[in-house]
């Protein structure tokens, strides 16, 4: 029986196909998929979300003073595990002195310590005071290593594709290690299919449902890396609070309805088909558990 569930919040019923000139088109039986496009093996994903762990800001978007965000660390096991328990440690050098260097960007995060192989790399997930910040977007900038010693800014920003980082990526450095709380940690694991299986453990439990071994594989994706967070945060919540998959499927497309605009359309099942037209920017497809979960967002054009 083929198990379709394309919910609706507004009138909570089944919606009907879109078609246009540009289309992806999504077919699963049993866990086998054909695909238009074919996601990058490198991606990195979370499973098993805290659900309020610090607002997520794009990785373009200067921080706001005094604010706390989400951020991320990579390091090697055998550090974070020394992290978890006795705290973060200042660098003693680099690109902007003396720190402890995060990033907005998982995909940043995710790449260190480079001389690690993957499989061997840890990624914390952090809470981040900012306090007062510092925008150094050039080399040679007059504050880039001086920026708190001589002109007491918390945190330091360099922007992303501005010349300072040769990935083109986001990083911050945080004077006080005191400022960062660690929530989760995010273990790189050999996925299947094409894909990338990730098996997170969190510090902090919304149920007592145990997720540790649910594991998610991103299999296309068309958004931001923080859109595709929130998109598996989002439906690790609804996993806790439902086990139908309509009620999983109107929650995460409500939720994204709220934060992200309307509309959000959402399937969730084992087996299913779709044949569906989104935004540019606004959709994935991924595996979380036993469950495979499409989510893309439609404007509007009538």
């Amino acid at each position: 029986m083929l198990n379709k569930l394309l919910y609706d919040v507004y009138d909570y019923k089944v919606l009907p196909s879109f078609v246009n000139s540009r289309f992806f088109m999504v077919h699963v039986t049993d866990y086998i998929l054909l695909l238009l496009q074919k996601f990058s093996s490198s991606m990195w994903a979370e499973d098993d979300f805290e659900w309020s762990s610090g607002p997520c800001l794009e990785s373009s978007t200067e921080p706001t003073d005094g604010k706390t965000y989400t951020m991320y660390h990579g390091t090697s096991r055998e550090a974070a595990k020394k992290i978890k328990a006795n705290g973060f440690s200042q660098s003693s050098g680099g690109m902007l002195g003396r720190g402890v260097y995060v990033s907005r960007d998982l995909k940043k995060a995710s790449r260190y310590p480079l001389e690690l192989p993957e499989h061997e790399r840890v990624v914390l997930k952090l809470r981040v005071n900012v306090g007062r910040v510092k925008k150094i977007d050039y080399q040679g900038h007059p504050m880039q290593k001086t920026w708190h010693t001589e002109h007491g800014y918390d945190t330091a920003w360099v922007p992303r594709n501005c010349g300072m980082v040769k990935s083109g990526l986001e990083e911050d450095c945080v004077w006080d290690p005191k400022h960062i709380t660690i929530t989760d940690t995010i273990y790189q694991q050999a996925g299947a299919s094409g894909g990338t299986s990730v098996e997170r453990k969190s510090r902090h439990r919304q149920s007592g449902l145990d997720l540790s071994n649910r594991k998610v594989v991103v299999k296309n994706a068309d958004m931001s890396v923080e859109m595709q967070l929130d998109s598996v945060e989002c439906a690790t919540q609804a996993m806790e609070m439902y086990n139908i998959e309509k009620d999983i499927a109107a929650y995460i497309k409500k939720t994204f309805d709220k934060k992200y605009n309307p509309a959000w359309h959402c399937i969730v099942g084992r087996n299913f088909g779709s044949y569906v037209s989104p935004d540019k920017d606004h959709f994935i497809y991924f595996y979380l558990g036993h469950f495979a979960i499409l989510l893309f967002k439609t404007t509007d054009t009538t």
